[in-house]
């Protein structure tokens, strides 16, 4: 369970969460401590899952279990609608199956309902593990694999918007440029013409501050890969061509008023469709690859994140447009300073990237890396582990046995288990990871310790909760942890 206590761990230490919260979690049916524990009935001899949608039974017959093994034992039997016996992970690849199915054809599902039951679910179950296993809920998962189907055919095909809009599942032109220009800050006719432009202006949000972007492109010393001064900003870019042709540019960019414009600098003619990665690599950069707006409403509605967001910018999910970047940065900051993990950055860059202009580069090809030989890592003082790390994932991406693209499309349950099978990748680097990199709202660096300080402040705690207690305390705050953690990280700032 993504940023949470494994169920194999509460097994082995023979914890449960406490008896008041177990029940609050029964109450509202809460997906999210699935796996924490299971409930029994005494009354007609079966056991559940918190999230069973059955009637909730009289408390004094309710009894809790750490998990099957357990209420088995006590002569109970496993429920069938909730079918508690069944596992995560079989849940995770039934959603990913899904997932799938609906980015190949979004338009053969005309609603949430077709969802639940291509799944042969109900939508409340269907709810529970899209929250759980995608940090989504179905609608906008459905509208997601609309607008990017719509994104790729304007690129590719000559169609008319109007024929994409309703082949891709949308009911009015006016619908699907609305929705569209929400997500990608661009008309669906403004974004074609990516296919052939060398420069472009986006629509910033309503509310949207640039400083927090402006710090993160320039969060790096030494301006390696991303650099930021006053409104102006740049960033390089590695573009791979259908057929695997490589070409590196330097994007320029400045914040102007409640827009950005953006240049894409190299050879003449630039390749087709270059502007349209700089775009997508730009969204990633300022935090706008997933709507900070959900989250932001949903903390205005409820206590006590209301005092956590009231006064405060409105925060984005700020990372590398390139994930391999982005998978680099979290090896090599491991256990160092923000500056020393800048330097080695900048010296793999030097190995590994090529230089774009104005003293960037283009981030590195994940085959030139993990062609690099230890002796070379080590001379740039990365240590043995390091080096083992680095050239052990660059050759998982190179290889495609990690599809960093793929996992932004993927489950956080299954993305976090294929990330937690490489070296060098413990449980706060991958749930930073998936927080910063793919997205995933959910996902909780428990261990953190700028979410230990935020903790302290926000709940006026005595000490610094370890990793558990951290993990108990944002309980609450599901299915929003990862965008709960930006702001508790920014209120660790201001104290």
């Amino acid at each position: 369970m993504v940023g949470q206590i494994t169920p194999q761990e509460f097994h082995a230490e023979g914890l449960l969460p406490p008896a008041t919260e177990m029940a609050t979690a029964l109450e509202k049916r809460d997906p999210d401590y699935d796996g924490r524990f299971i409930f029994g009935v005494l009354s007609t001899g079966i056991y559940c899952r918190p999230s069973c949608p059955a009637r909730r039974p009289l408390p004094k017959n309710v009894r809790f279990y750490l998990g099957p093994p357990e209420a088995r034992a006590a002569g109970l039997r496993p429920c069938r609608r909730c079918l508690p016996d069944r596992s995560a992970d079989a849940d995770a690849q039934e959603i990913e199956a899904l997932l799938a199915r609906l980015d190949q054809d979004p338009a053969a599902y005309a609603g949430v309902e077709d969802l639940a039951t291509d799944l042969g679910i109900g939508l409340s179950k269907l709810n529970a593990w899209l929250r759980r296993h995608v940090h989504e809920t179905p609608g906008r998962r459905l509208l997601q694999a609309r607008l990017e189907s719509a994104r790729q055919r304007l690129l590719r095909s000559d169609e008319t918007v109007a024929a994409i809009a309703y082949d891709v599942g949308f009911e009015s032109l006016s619908s699907f440029t609305e929705r569209f220009r929400a997500a990608y800050h661009l008309s669906p006719s403004a974004f074609r013409g990516l296919r052939d432009a060398a420069s472009f202006r986006l629509s910033l949000p309503q509310g949207y501050e640039t400083q927090g972007a402006r710090s993160y492109l320039g969060r790096d010393p030494a301006g390696t890969f991303a650099s930021a001064d006053g409104e102006h900003f740049a960033f390089g870019l590695r573009y791979r061509d259908s057929i695997y042709r490589d070409s590196v540019h330097r994007v320029r960019g400045r914040f102007v008023g409640q827009s950005v414009e953006c240049e894409v600098e190299g050879a003449s003619p630039l390749p087709e469709g270059v502007a349209a990665q700089a775009h997508r690599h730009l969204l990633r950069w300022i935090g706008l690859s997933r709507d900070p707006l959900p989250y932001r409403r949903f903390a205005e509605r409820r206590e006590p994140l209301q005092a956590l967001v009231q006064d405060r910018p409105l925060l984005c999910l700020y990372g590398p447009g390139d994930p391999f970047l982005a998978l680099l940065w979290t090896i090599l900051g491991q256990q160092v300073t923000l500056g020393f993990a800048s330097t080695l950055l900048a010296r793999l860059g030097a190995l590994a990237g090529a230089p774009v202009g104005g003293g960037l580069h283009a981030p590195p090809r994940p085959e030139d890396v993990a062609a690099l030989d230890e002796d070379s890592l080590r001379e740039i003082q990365l240590s043995r582990s390091k080096a083992s790390y680095v050239r052990g994932v660059a050759r998982a991406v190179a290889e495609g046995d990690l599809d960093l693209e793929g996992f932004r499309r993927s489950t956080a349950t299954l993305t976090r288990q294929r990330l937690l099978a490489q070296r060098g990748l413990g449980p706060w680097s991958v749930n930073y990871l998936m927080l910063r990199a793919f997205g995933f709202g959910d996902a909780l660096p428990v261990g953190d310790a700028g979410l230990a300080r935020g903790l302290v402040s926000f709940l006026q705690l005595e000490q610094r909760p370890d990793a558990k207690e951290q993990a108990r305390l944002m309980a609450p705050f599901a299915p929003y942890r990862g965008w709960t953690t930006l702001y508790l990280w920014h209120l660790a700032m201001e104290a």
